[in-house]
């Protein structure tokens, strides 16, 4: 009887002891490069069947599970498999911050090529496509037609630039008039604006549906912003000659607070063509409240004051004759002084206030609200009972002129001299100054001239 006894009682403490051998396993995932937090992985352990889900705060955590050795294994999109041995030896394992590495630094959706988005992006075309910066992704078409192809005006299946819907952190960033994106309003705001995601056609994305020739969502809350403090200059040929770039991001600090701010500065006396010249300024500020891993609630305020000189298209004929194929009629001396006609001013200040809610892990609530104000305006030359002031009007070209003779040398000129290539304003000014008129019969009373 006895030994019946102790054998049950030694049954118990082996049952107790192995009872007691059970813990928890826990950790978060943090994105290694921008640290901020991962929420979309697969965690498990290899070789068992314990798979853990992670929240929007990135933790996750496994219950339940024996003494002992085992490989953690977690799987994410775009990141590279992280594999960690981990040893099971108290109650509560806890692993810390997990980093995780992309898989390729160059193409993730957070980390797209630096292009800077000028007001050349946005002519007065109604044709105009998507902005380039924005459709560069690993779609291998997408990649092509808008970086070697937004040039020469080229559609993605024949689709204006209205049917491609841009959100900002929930909010649509089309013009109310026009339908279209202003992608002026956020030039020169690189380093923030990296997180997007596209889509292609008729495809629902993950925060909106798409028009006919697609969407982009850009993410710029300042949680999404990688943690950074970096300042750059450069130096180039292009629409402007320097830029001046400072960035900031605090990653996620405690009590749930991120901010992130920027600002740049680009100028160019004369840009690689003629006549040119850029003033360019860009600003941006994000603050985010992560209230809880079901409530984020972010404003954002961005704006890009820029003043340059524009560029005018030019018939071969022209081109020929000035030598170069960045001819430019749209400006000359005034007092000595290079002017240009046709100025652009685009200065529309926005923000954006937005809230998001994540009822389960599966789903999620985006609700924002914008304002935009300012404004966006292009100067020209207009005449009347006058030829076009501009040295291209075709009746002034030689191959207008039927006396081959005079077109010769009108040619020669037109080659040696740049300043006839050009707008005289002088000559403008001292016509208007001496031009008089007389209009008869006013309100239809004869002899009231």
């Amino acid at each position: 009887m006895f030994k019946k006894y102790l054998l049950l009682i030694l049954g118990l403490l082996v049952f107790e002891t192995l009872y007691a051998q059970n813990a928890l396993l826990k950790g978060v995932l943090i994105d290694e490069e921008h640290n901020t937090i991962i929420t979309k992985a697969t965690v498990s352990l290899r070789g068992t069947s314990y798979v853990a889900e992670v929240n929007a705060n990135g933790y996750f955590e496994i219950k339940e599970l024996p003494y002992g050795s085992y490989t953690l294994l977690i799987e994410a999109n775009a990141f590279i498999d992280y594999n960690k041995d981990v040893v099971i030896n108290k109650a509560v394992v806890d692993l810390g911050n997990l980093a995780l590495q992309h898989a390729n630094p160059q193409e993730t959706t957070q980390d797209i090529p630096v292009v800077t988005l000028t007001e050349s992006d946005l002519k007065d075309n109604g044709s105009q496509n998507v902005a380039s910066s924005l459709s560069a992704s690993r779609d291998a078409f997408l990649s092509a037609i808008t970086f070697s192809f937004s040039v020469a005006r080229f559609q993605a299946r024949g689709y204006d630039n209205d049917n491609v819907p841009t959100y900002m952190n929930g909010a649509p960033m089309q013009d109310l008039t026009s339908g279209r994106t202003q992608f002026f309003t956020w030039t020169g705001l690189n380093d923030v604006m990296r997180g997007r995601e596209n889509t292609y056609g008729l495809a629902a994305g993950t925060y909106a549906f798409g028009g006919v020739g697609g969407s982009f969502f850009i993410d710029s809350r300042a949680s999404h912003q990688r943690k950074q403090f970096q300042v750059s200059f450069a130096k180039g040929n292009r629409s402007y000659d320097n830029r001046l770039m400072a960035t900031y991001g605090s990653g996620l600090l405690k009590g749930g607070w991120s901010v992130a701010a920027t600002f740049s500065r680009r100028w160019a006396d004369e840009g690689y063509v003629k006549g040119t010249f850029y003033d360019g300024t860009s600003y941006f500020l994000s603050v985010e409240k992560i209230i809880n891993n079901k409530h984020f609630l972010s404003l954002t305020g961005f704006g890009a004051p820029v003043t340059n000189g524009r560029t005018s298209p030019a018939v071969q004929e022209m081109l020929d004759l000035a030598g170069t194929n960045y001819y430019n009629a749209n400006w000359g001396y005034q007092n000595g002084k290079v002017r240009n006609v046709s100025v652009a001013q685009n200065h529309l200040p926005t923000a954006i206030l937005s809230w998001e809610w994540k009822p389960t892990p599966t789903s999620n609530l985006m609700t924002a609200i914008s304002t935009v104000n300012g404004k966006s305006k292009v100067s020209a030359f207009d005449w009347f009972n006058a030829t076009d002031p501009r040295a291209d009007f075709y009746r002034k070209l030689p191959s207008f002129i039927e006396d081959s003779a005079t077109a010769a040398q009108v040619a020669q000129l037109l080659r040696d001299n740049e300043a006839e290539r050009q707008i005289k304003w002088d000559e403008l000014y001292h016509t208007n100054y001496n031009s008089i008129a007389t209009i008869y019969n006013v309100d239809g009373i004869a002899g009231n001239n």
